[in-house]
Formats: C-alpha cells, structure tokens, sequence
C-alpha cells in the first residue's frame, strides 16, 4: 500500500515515487510514469494505482532477473539492497 507520495521539485502536481512504511522501514518506489494530481481525485488514483502496480512488477522483474548474480559473487546484502 501506498503510505506517501512524492512530488517533482518543479511541477507539484506530479507524483514521481511512492513510499510504503511498516513500522520504521520505508520502501520507496520510482514511478515509471510520473502521475498528475490534477482533475477528478478519482481518476488520477486510479491512474496512481495502476503507475504503482506497473513500477512495482518492473522492480520485481528487475530483481528476478538479478537473482543469478548472487551465485556469481554479489554479496546478498547488496542484492538486498539494491532491492
């Protein structure tokens, strides 16, 4: 779930990350396509959502596919990390 948003520094309407909190981690998470927080509050959600659902799937992707560099001599923290 999405606990804050984060603006661009020049145009504030447009969400470029989102962030989780679960006690005192955070997870911060680029958008691949900033939203605009303009118009109907309902519609720029739903297009927040699916941003979300779309930028998380690429960061799971990109994980997924770095998982072989594990063996191959990353340390695990750093693939932790990284993700």
């Amino acid at each position: 779930s999405i606990s804050r948003v984060d603006f661009d520094k020049v145009d504030r309407k447009k969400i470029v990350k989102i962030q989780a909190v679960v006690g005192q981690a955070t997870e911060d998470v680029k958008l691949q396509v900033p939203v605009m927080a303009q118009g109907n509050i309902e519609d720029w959600l739903l297009g927040l959502e699916s941003q979300m659902q779309k930028s998380v799937q690429r960061e799971t992707r990109s994980a997924a596919a770095d998982t072989g560099a594990v063996p191959a001599g990353i340390p695990i923290k750093d693939y932790c990390d990284r993700y």
